[in-house]
């Protein structure tokens, strides 16, 4: 009878937390396969996966996937390591393989050490308490490994030491020592004019960001790229390399711009998961005067102070037409901004540098929209029928299921209530503002029901009721 000859992949892998151990280069785990195949009858060498510099933490590399195919495709019968946490530090993921991949695809599998495991020789190995105690073992020295990583950081982070990947927009890493931020007065110059522009002249951060992108000022994205810097940002890209507000927002923020350091601000979800999660900011580690200062302090906290009050504003006052309010020029959904103690709807294109939409006060529409809609019935109680104040309810649920303000969920369990029940009815509050604010939503909410006239009047604003709107924007 002719014996088996089994095609084996051999697999390497060696990752930074590994070290420099001759045992566990790359070199060696081949040579150490190589002869265990060459002194066995029944193995051949197939086709030989390297990772290089890759962690075992995870099964996404590159040659083990690969591997995965080949072994897939019936290019190899058999995988090779040289021992259990080459192929993976990862208990879970281990134990899948070793209990399920292979033997359902007839993959033979062989570990020379830690401990020696042949599936063909030993097909009940696994049920052996030795084989998953080493996985938990290879498991554990990641987590170990990611606590010390963690340990060596924060220490650098508190003796004030950058850690991170790329210099805030206005510095750059030395090249003695990459933990010391040197200023780039190239950049400097554009933060300083930033918040003396804010602060000293009072310009809105919109403003700003067009005066930046009219003027050609590379934006932080594209001016590190310009640097040759391999540096990619999501919210970059979509702003096309633009200057954004929220660009100008970050700046205006940023304590490394006084001379402080705030680093710690995230941390990963655990050592086998890539996404991170924010801390609040009294678990930050914040070290001040490591650097040299781009602005005074004072410049820095009125900013700050100027920051909060709009903020504040912002929070305050919540709009009756958000999310009914659209672009004339592009047709996007336009949103709410404060400036100066004023409320604002803007184009978020506009915002990004892709719209030529302007800006038109809350304060205006609303007397525009009101002198559209007529007269108001002020100070009068209106008693509503039976039926319509089913509806003045339901069209109230409405707009703050329209708007954002109630979910799907809770939006159908109120109207299903209100369906069933007896309802009071809607009456104006007794201050004359509140007054002229509830008629105002109770024009909006009918037509919102009845679809468009809000809708229609804003978005075109060359019809004849939008008229007068257009010839006061700001």
């Amino acid at each position: 009878m002719t014996k088996r000859i089994w095609k084996a992949g051999l697999y390497a892998r060696l990752s930074k937390e590994d070290g420099h151990s001759e045992s566990l280069s790359i070199g060696h785990q081949l040579a150490r396969l190589r002869q265990y195949v060459a002194q066995e009858e029944d193995l051949v060498e197939e086709a030989v996966y390297i990772d290089d510099g890759i962690s075992g933490v995870h099964t996404n590399r590159p040659a083990f996937q690969q591997m995965l195919s080949d072994a897939k495709a019936g290019r190899i019968d058999c995988i090779m390591v040289k021992d259990l946490s080459r192929l993976s530090r990862n208990y879970i993921e281990a134990g899948q393989y070793l209990e399920e991949w292979f033997i359902k695809r007839q993959i033979r599998f062989l570990s020379l050490e830690l401990p020696f495991y042949d599936s063909l020789q030993e097909p009940w190995g696994m049920q052996s308490i030795l084989i998953p105690l080493q996985n938990l073992i290879n498991d554990d020295f990641c987590r170990q490994t990611s606590l010390k990583i963690r340990s060596v950081l924060q220490t650098k982070q508190r003796q004030g030491q950058f850690t991170g990947a790329f210099a805030p927009y206005g510095y750059r890493k030395s090249a003695e020592d990459h933990h010391v931020l040197e200023v780039d007065e190239a950049a400097a110059e554009v933060v300083r004019w930033i918040f003396h522009g804010y602060v000293v002249e009072q310009r809105s951060m919109g403003q700003l960001a067009n005066s930046l992108n009219d003027a050609g000022i590379a934006s932080p994205s594209a001016y590190k790229r310009q640097a040759g810097l391999a540096f990619f940002s999501p919210a970059a890209s979509q702003a096309e390399g633009k200057w954004t507000e929220e660009t100008i927002r970050q700046i205006l923020h940023h304590p490394v711009y006084r001379g402080a350091m705030v680093q710690g601000k995230t941390r990963r979800k655990s050592y086998k998961v890539k996404s991170q999660m924010r801390l609040p900011p009294d678990q930050w580690i914040w070290v001040d005067h490591t650097h040299p200062p781009l602005v005074e302090k004072t410049i820095f906290d009125q900013a700050q102070q100027r920051r909060k009050s709009q903020a504040s504003f912002s929070q305050r006052k919540g709009h009756l037409l958000s999310g009914l309010v659209f672009c004339g020029q592009c047709g996007r959904r336009m949103t709410t901004k404060s400036a100066r103690g004023k409320g604002y709807f803007v184009c978020p294109n506009q915002r990004k540098g892709t719209c030529g939409g302007q800006t038109v006060a809350e304060a205006f529409l609303e007397q525009a929209i009101l002198a559209f809609l007529g007269p108001l019935p002020l100070g009068e109680e209106v008693v509503f029928p039976a039926k319509e104040r089913e509806v003045c309810l339901l069209d109230t649920l409405y707009l703050e299921y329209l708007t954002g303000a109630l979910d799907q969920e809770t939006y159908l369990r109120l109207k299903t209530r209100l369906e069933k029940e007896e309802h009071t009815p809607c009456l104006p509050e007794q201050n004359p503002l509140q007054q002229e604010r509830f008629w105002l939503m109770q024009a909006v909410e009918r037509i919102v029901v009845g679809e468009e006239r809000v809708e229609v009047y804003l978005r075109f604003r060359q019809s004849a009721g939008a008229q007068s709107v257009s010839s006061q924007l700001v």
